[in-house]
């Protein structure tokens, strides 16, 4: 007999240093550090599915994430979607560089044969002298943080149970207090079109790390309860579907 689980699934509890952020920076702070930090391309494009046919026959991925949807460019950098009643459109850090961007909309629209972008929106560079309150994070397994963070590239040590690190241009300092989450510092001058970015490549670093962990665990598991693996599926949201056979 053959069981469909759900299980594994990739997404942990809403991206907490966006909270985290707000909380620190107040309202109105947040609102403008996080729209000093964005560049909006919209499109012409009114349907989801269009959109995703478009970034897609392109090369690129068009993918669920924290509730609306994601695509990657070319290396680790990524962007979100937002659509604002009529059209959809590009949500862009705007630590990523110009080159890329033009690249990502010309073969978008050089493969749909038409115009798609509003590429006008200039991208300025600034930068800001990041807070440094505590920022709490999803990271609670020091192993994974670690691992995390030096496959991030990052120069790290442990000082007295935290962890400091420099990561690209900014030095973080990641406290956990007690068997809570992990908070994070930030204790120097940040580029502001790279701080965002930066958390939250390292929350979706650490995601996929607890994920793997997870299903090696649940692998490693099925033999000693009398299963076996028939078939396994990754998910639109990047959770893993097991279908699990009950031997007799």
């Amino acid at each position: 007999m053959s069981i469909a689980l759900a299980l594994i699934p990739l997404a942990l509890p809403a991206i907490p240093v966006l909270v985290g952020l707000r909380l620190v920076l107040g309202k109105e702070g947040f609102d403008r550090l996080i729209s000093s930090m964005q560049v909006k391309i919209p499109t012409v494009l009114k349907g989801k599915e269009e959109l995703a046919s478009a970034v897609i026959a392109a090369g690129y991925d068009f993918k669920h994430w924290a509730g609306g949807f994601k695509t990657h460019l070319r290396g680790s950098s990524f962007f979100t979607w937002e659509f604002d009643g009529k059209r959809w459109i590009a949500v862009l850090p705007k630590g990523i560089a110009q080159g890329v961007i033009a690249e990502f909309v010309r073969s978008v629209e050089t493969k749909a044969g038409r115009p798609i972008f509003d590429s006008s929106a200039d991208i300025p560079e600034d930068s800001i002298v990041a807070r440094s309150e505590p920022i709490p994070t999803n990271f609670r397994d020091k192993t994974l943080l670690v691992k995390t963070l030096n496959d991030a590239g990052a120069n790290l040590r442990t000082v007295n149970g935290e962890i400091i690190c420099e990561v690209g241009n900014s030095k973080l300092k990641f406290v956990q207090i007690g068997d809570g989450p992990y908070q994070v510092e930030i204790d120097s001058a940040a580029n502001r079109q790279q701080l965002l970015q930066l958390l939250m490549m390292l929350d979706e670093d650490y995601r996929r790390c607890v994920q793997a962990e997870t299903y090696q665990r649940v692998i490693d598991t099925v033999a000693d309860r009398n299963l076996a693996i028939e078939s396994e599926e990754v998910l639109e949201d990047n959770s893993i579907l097991l279908t699990l056979t009950i031997q007799e």
